[in-house]
C-alpha cells in the first residue's frame, strides 16, 4: 500500500481551507495509507480553533488527530511563503514515512477522481517517473508545458498539445505543471522549493527538478475544482510576494524577463469554454 500525504498549504483563506480539507476526508477513511498535512502561514482565529477542535486535533498544538494519525496541522511563521510551507510539509511527510506527496492548496476542491491516485502512482513506478501533474478545473489557462532556460532572456514555456486527449492518451511528458500533482517524497526533499521565493516558484523548482534528472508527466485522470476567494489582506500580501518573487527570480537566473510563451494558443484553445 502506498503511503501518501496531501500537503495542503493555506494562508488567510480559512473558509476555503475547511472546504478543501473536508472534501478530502472521506477518502482517508477508505485509504488508511493516506494522510493530510496542513501547513498554515496565516493567523490563528477563534473560528479556526473551533474547526480544529471539531476535527479532534490533539491538544492546543493541533499536532495530530486523536486515535487516527492521518490528519496533521502545523502553524508556521506568518507570511512564511508558499515555498517554505511546501518544504515544511514534505519534511513532515518524510517523518511519517510517506512515499509520495500530493502538492495541493486551500483553494482546491477534491472530487471522486482522486480514487485513481493509486493507479497513477502504479504508472509512475512502472515508467520510472517521479512526478505526475493533475488537471485543475475553473482555471483561466493551462500550465502544462516543456520548460527551458534561455540565457539572459527568460524561462521559455512550450505548452503541450492536449488535442490527443480525445484519442485515448492518458499521460503526457511535461517539464512543468500547476500546483496540483503527486511526486515522490525523496525527489521533493532532494530538490526543495527555494524558500526565498514566496511565490513565482514554478519555473525555478521545475527547472532545478529537471536538471537533477527527475522526470515529470501529466494526466487528466485526476481533477480538482479551483475555488476563488481573495480576502483583502491575502490579496495584498500575495501581490507583494509575487512581485518580489519575480524580481528575485530574474536576479537568480540572470534573465531580463520572467517567462516567454510558446504555443500559448494551445492552452487557450483547450480552455476556451471557460
Amino acid at each position: 500500500m502506498n503511503k501518501i500525504s496531501f500537503i495542503v498549504t493555506t494562508f488567510n483563506r480559512d473558509t476555503l481551507l475547511y472546504k478543501s480539507v473536508e472534501s478530502l476526508l472521506p477518502y482517508l477513511k477508505i485509504n488508511p495509507g493516506w494522510s493530510i498535512i496542513i501547513v498554515d502561514q496565516g493567523e490563528m482565529t477563534e473560528e479556526k480553533e473551533n474547526w480544529l477542535n471539531d476535527n479532534n486535533f490533539d491538544s492546543i498544538n493541533y499536532s495530530r488527530k486523536n486515535n487516527c494519525q492521518q490528519l496533521f496541522y502545523y502553524q508556521v511563521p506568518y507570511n512564511a511563503g508558499l515555498s517554505f510551507c511546501r518544504n515544511y510539509g514534505v519534511k513532515k511527510a518524510k517523518e511519517i514515512e510517506c512515499d509520495y506527496c500530493v502538492i495541493s492548496s486551500d483553494s482546491f476542491l477534491i472530487n471522486n477522481s482522486i480514487l485513481k491516485l493509486n493507479s497513477v502512482i502504479k504508472n509512475i513506478n512502472r515508467t520510472g517517473y517521479d512526478k505526475c501533474g493533475f488537471e485543475l478545473n475553473n482555471c483561466t489557462v493551462g500550465w502544462e508545458a516543456f520548460l527551458r532556460l534561455v540565457p539572459n532572456e527568460a524561462f521559455e514555456l512550450d505548452f503541450i498539445d492536449k488535442s490527443s486527449l480525445t484519442d485515448g492518451k492518458k499521460y503526457f511528458d511535461i517539464d512543468i505543471c500547476r500546483n496540483f500533482y503527486v511526486a515522490t517524497t525523496e525527489s521533493l526533499l532532494n530538490v526543495p522549493f527555494d524558500n526565498l521565493l514566496k511565490l513565482a516558484e514554478h519555473e525555478d523548482q521545475a527547472w532545478r527538478y529537471n536538471q537533477a534528472g527527475y522526470q515529470s508527466m501529466w494526466t487528466n485522470l485526476i481533477t480538482a475544482d479551483k475555488m476563488t476567494d481573495r480576502p483583502v489582506e491575502y490579496d495584498r500580501l500575495r501581490n507583494t510576494n509575487f512581485n518580489e518573487g519575480i524580481k528575485y527570480l530574474k536576479q537568480k537566473w540572470g534573465i531580463k524577463g520572467w517567462v516567454k510563451y510558446i504555443h500559448l494558443e494551445r492552452a487557450k484553445e483547450f480552455y476556451k469554454g471557460e
